[in-house]
């Protein structure tokens, strides 16, 4: 006869086995329905670009679809917010990215998620400079003129970004820091509808990322002063690096991974790493990254995480050391 403790012991056990084969075969089949993925900023950006790119190739290594959510506001905190706070089975991802991940945690008192403890690092995807612009109309034709003008007519002229914390933002307000300059800031709900502004001259200039520069940088309605990284991008050629013709310790990349909220199944983790990884491999995702400037990156799970918090360290210094501020 079974004593008390080894009867309980045998019925959890039996309870519990239905559980466990049920969780195994949602890992095993994987995934059985869309996988959505937020994207937490408008239609039209740099990081909405990226992620329909990629979209078109999901059901070829998945076998299911990818379902892309703009979940603009806020720097992109709030689509970042709503992704960490979703189930962690794998059916919600999120394109994480410099500004959102990396830095409004350092900006925001209570931004919401911790970087290192709330996303499940999938894959790092691509990096890209931001680009320093101006209408085409503008009387800046390069990066010194601009500096030389801020620093004889403070806060005289004004730069827009795509709203508080975004990486233009601080990408802005470290070159500002580094010239010793003082211009005022204009955020938008999205760096696309700043352009409008830009183009016609009510902001004087606006740093963003190259895929977003270009459409507009080859109709010739902006100009482009100078990029942030430490080489020149292969998209603008003959636009010099900032820190080649003006501040000699200036640099800075912005980037776009995939994330998944905390607490993912490990294998999960590792199959949507892998199946990201053949779809960066595509051809046509090799060429757009070519057309748009980027720089494809890839990698296991462990280094996006050791990335991840390298650059939420390296931008909260950043902040902390020029003292950067929300309004």
């Amino acid at each position: 006869m079974l004593t008390k403790r080894e009867f309980l012991k045998s019925s959890s056990a039996i309870f519990l086995a239905p559980l466990f084969s049920y969780g195994q075969s949602h890992i095993d089949h994987f995934p059985v329905k869309p996988i959505t993925l937020i994207v937490p900023f408008p239609a039209g950006q740099s990081g909405d670009i990226l992620a329909r790119a990629l979209q078109e190739f999901f059901n070829k290594y998945l076998q299911q679809i990818l379902i892309i959510e703009n979940k603009g506001g806020a720097g992109g905190t709030i689509g970042s917010q709503i992704a960490a706070k979703a189930t962690p089975d794998g059916y919600t991802l999120l394109l994480g990215s410099s500004g959102p991940t990396a830095i409004s945690p350092s900006l925001y008192k209570n931004v919401g998620y911790n970087p290192d403890t709330d996303f499940a690092p999938i894959i790092n995807v691509a990096g890209v400079a931001q680009v320093l612009t101006v209408g085409i109309d503008s009387p800046f034709q390069n990066v010194t003129q601009l500096i030389e003008f801020a620093k004889n007519n403070p806060n005289k002229l004004s730069y827009g970004s795509g709203g508080n914390g975004s990486t233009a933002h601080l990408t802005m307000e470290l070159f500002k820091a580094k010239a010793g300059i003082q211009i005022q800031h204009v955020p938008y709900k999205g760096a696309a509808l700043a352009y409008p502004d830009l183009i016609a001259g009510r902001i004087d200039a606006m740093f963003d990322t190259t895929p977003a520069v270009l459409p507009l940088y080859k109709s010739g309605k902006i100009r482009a002063l100078g990029v942030s990284t430490a080489t020149r991008s292969t998209s603008l050629p003959n636009t010099p690096t900032i820190k080649e013709v003006a501040l000699k310790d200036f640099e800075l990349i912005a980037w776009w991974g995939i994330v998944a909220p905390a607490g993912i199944p490990l294998p999960i983790q590792e199959k949507l790493n892998q199946a990201f990884k053949l779809i960066l491999k595509e051809p046509s995702i090799q060429k757009k990254f070519d057309e748009l400037g980027m720089t494809g990156l890839a990698g296991t799970t462990d280094e996006f995480k050791r990335f991840i918090h390298d650059e939420y360290i390296k931008f909260n210094q950043i902040i902390r050391s020029n003292n950067i501020t929300i309004e």
